[in-house]
């Protein structure tokens, strides 16, 4: 018989970045880290609007830009927060675009949006944080990776890459890829909600 890991909370301190950080799931971890001791650092593409610039930083959650798809992006954003918080010991990659359509109608552009943020980001985090003392490395991907969903081929595959990453992922930390179960639409914003 299969043996699988006793789930486990929240570790308590630390050093985490996530990115995707403004999105829902970010925020949440973020905000649970933070109260668990943790020193917490969110990156993102934009800026966040100024009420949620203050309430971040009231919370002592740093923010730094960068794009996870561009490898000189990310790595800025990684020292910067670097620089604020120390060397990391847990990651949270929560990126992730949506370009629903059907296969016959869905770009070429539009299957490479969804791909660059999760395999990319993914690949971009694993070469850039090899030096710091990871713990953790979690991916935060989707059940469709396994069940599929109407008009989400290029999502599912994004999510599937994630979880055969995690398992075969032998660099420093813990990997883990996490694949969250469909949402309620009344969370209402769609992914990023």
């Amino acid at each position: 018989a299969e043996t699988r890991p006793e789930p486990q909370a929240l570790p308590e301190g630390g050093v985490w970045a996530i990115t995707g950080g403004l999105g829902g799931l970010g925020l949440i971890f973020a905000r649970a880290l933070a109260a668990r001791g943790a020193k917490v650092g969110l990156i993102g593409r934009s800026a966040p609007d100024p009420d949620l610039a203050t309430e971040l930083e009231a919370e002592g959650i740093a923010f730094a830009q960068g794009d996870v798809t561009k490898r000189a992006s990310l790595k800025t954003a990684l020292d910067t927060l670097r620089s604020r918080l120390g060397p990391l010991t847990g990651v949270i990659h929560a990126a992730g675009v949506l370009r629903d359509g059907l296969a016959g109608r869905t770009s070429a552009t539009a299957v490479q949006e969804v791909l660059a943020p999760k395999v990319a980001g993914a690949k971009h985090l694993d070469e850039l944080t090899r030096d710091d003392p990871l713990e953790r490395f979690v991916l935060f991907g989707s059940a469709t990776g396994s069940l599929g969903n109407a008009g989400q081929g290029a999502y599912g595959y994004a999510n599937g890459w994630l979880a055969g990453f995690a398992a075969e992922r032998n660099g420093p930390g813990r990997s883990l890829a996490l694949g969250w179960p469909l949402w309620n639409r009344g969370m209402g914003g769609g992914m990023a909600a």
